[in-house]
Formats: C-alpha cells, sequence, structure tokens
C-alpha cells in the first residue's frame, strides 16, 4: 500500500482527498471522497501531461490493534478516463435521462 501512495504521489504530486461521508461499525470504516489533482504522467497508455483530473472514490479500512489491516478502494474510473479524453469508460458510465 505504501508503494501505491507514493506512485501517485510522483504523477500527481498535489493529490488532494475532500472528505465529503465518514462512517464505521465495529472494525470497518467507510468513507466517500472527491480526489483531485493535476497528473503529470500518464493513466495506462492515456497521457495527460500537466491536465487537473476530480473523481469520485470509496474507501473501505478494515482496522485490527488500532491499525488499518485492510483498505479497499473504488474509483469511478469512467469518470477519469473520460476527462483523460478516453471513451473506453463511456459505457460504464451511467445517462442522466
Amino acid at each position: 500500500m505504501v508503494a501505491g501512495a507514493t506512485g501517485r504521489r510522483c504523477v500527481m504530486p498535489d493529490l488532494n482527498h475532500e472528505l465529503l461521508d465518514l462512517a464505521s461499525d465495529g472494525s470497518t470504516v467507510a468513507a466517500r471522497c472527491i480526489a483531485s489533482g493535476t497528473l503529470y504522467g500518464s493513466l495506462g497508455s492515456l497521457t495527460a501531461q500537466g491536465r487537473r483530473l476530480s473523481g469520485d472514490l470509496a474507501l473501505f479500512a478494515y482496522v485490527r490493534d488500532g491499525k488499518i489491516d485492510e483498505l479497499w478502494e473504488i474509483v469511478d474510473t469512467a469518470s477519469l478516463l473520460s476527462q483523460l479524453g478516453s471513451t473506453a469508460g463511456a459505457a460504464a458510465t451511467p445517462s442522466s435521462g
């Protein structure tokens, strides 16, 4: 997990998470956030040097002995791909009509 977080900071040094919702039940914590930042690199085969991106995500943490034992992150990838100009995620994006 640390390596992944470090890698994200390298390609998106101004990465910011805005916390929208937070809930917990026992040893499980759930959070809904908006992550945003400027991409300096690529996302797969798509490059977006200097392009600002923003996307919704949900985090689920499982805590054991006061530390995060397991962390799951669900990202709105279709929205990010759309912001990069890809139509690959268009089929997965819900319509508003």
